[in-house]
């Protein structure tokens, strides 16, 4: 058994099929140029950071903490060649949070400052690059 729809409803059909796609993908793009806005997800268990990814593009980044672990965590980013170190608070067991800056070209040093969980394993690197 075939379904046929007159053709008005079919294009009507078509188009909202269209519409509706277009502003999902609209709506993924977040405004930003996907170039300059990076997303690095950083999970937190004892002792150990593990990145979503570990290579990301200059620009505005979101780096987000989720805590798997036991103890309380925080995570400290800082270009290697720099002094500057942008810094999160800490992020209890079971919780996240976020922190944006905007990287340049380098390697990114990532740490956990708290007691000895950096000596104990709670480091990763990030490079960014074009």
């Amino acid at each position: 058994m075939s379904l046929r729809l007159p053709r008005s409803r079919a294009l009507a059909l078509t188009a909202a099929t269209a519409l509706a796609w277009g502003l999902a993908l609209t709506a993924s793009t977040d405004g930003g140029d996907a170039a300059t806005r990076n997303y690095v997800q950083v999970s937190a268990r004892e002792f150990y950071f593990g990145l979503s990814k570990t290579k990301v593009k200059p620009g505005s980044t979101t780096f987000e903490l989720v805590n798997f672990g036991e103890d309380d965590h925080d995570l400290a980013v800082r270009r290697k060649g720099s002094s500057a170190v942008k810094q999160m608070d800490i992020v209890h067991p079971g919780e996240s949070a976020r922190m944006s800056t905007k990287l340049r070209r380098g390697t990114y040093v990532l740490w956990c400052t708290l007691a000895d969980h950096r000596e104990r394993g709670m480091r990763a690197s990030l490079k960014v690059r074009r």
